[in-house]
């Protein structure tokens, strides 16, 4: 039902700031009075940044959990 969503994760899933960012595009609306995606749509892409953010933490919190 997605598909040009899954392929731009897919392509820029190595890239962590790309990912990051193309995250927040999906799910922060810019543009206002969006419809948005249907409630399981976005229950999905919220754990799946979940999932990422797991995979990849942001370099102050790989030194947070260092000290």
């Amino acid at each position: 039902m997605f598909t040009r969503i899954l392929n731009c994760l897919a392509a820029g899933w190595h890239d962590r700031d790309t990912t990051w960012r193309y995250f927040d595009d999906l799910l922060t609306d810019r543009r206002g009075g969006r419809q948005g995606f249907p409630a399981n749509v976005l229950e999905e892409l919220h754990r799946l940044k979940t999932f990422y953010d797991a995979l990849n933490p942001s370099a102050s919190d790989i030194w947070r959990s260092a000290s």
